[in-house]
């Protein structure tokens, strides 16, 4: 009965390893009966391992990065907003002519000179716009040194 089991195991074993094998051959877009090689000792170098100082290139890492240029960008448009603005502009408007009417501009053009200028008075929106910047620069900041400490941990587990 043993004999059995085991016979039994060897052959959902090598049904396995052929699936696998036929997988791995489609991937490399190769015949699915072509055998696989696995050399006997596989060599890694010293300058391939990753050590800690290099560990301030993980994407992961310059994402934060990112995101905290953007809040700065963010903080400089917050207090561009602060300033007072003054504003010049020309509008310009296409009339057609209207049949049957008489009137002295029927059809003429119109040409609006604008001007606008807008004077902050109540600063507590700006303020708390700059304090809620500050706060998600310091979340960033804190989330970039948990996530950094995290891939130490797991490069150390690694070895």
């Amino acid at each position: 009965m043993r004999k059995n089991d085991l016979t039994a195991l060897k052959q959902v074993l090598q049904q396995e390893f052929l699936a696998e094998q036929t997988l791995l051959n489609k991937i490399l877009n190769r015949d699915k009966n072509i055998p696989i090689s696995i050399g006997e000792l596989l060599m890694i170098s010293e300058s391939d391992l990753i050590n800690k100082e290099n560990l301030d290139l993980h994407p992961e890492l310059l994402k934060y990065d990112k995101l905290y240029q953007s809040i700065e960008k963010s903080e400089l448009v917050n207090k561009k907003e602060q300033n007072p603005m003054f504003g010049l502009g020309l509008d310009y408007i296409a009339v057609s002519e209207r049949p049957n009417m008489s009137f002295t501009d029927n059809g003429k053009d119109i040409l609006m000179p604008m001007a606008t200028i807008s004077i902050p008075l109540f600063n507590k929106t700006h303020k708390s716009k700059t304090k809620q910047n500050e706060l998600r620069q310091q979340e960033i900041i804190t989330q970039k040194q948990d996530k950094k400490n995290r891939l130490i941990t797991l490069l150390g587990q690694s070895f």
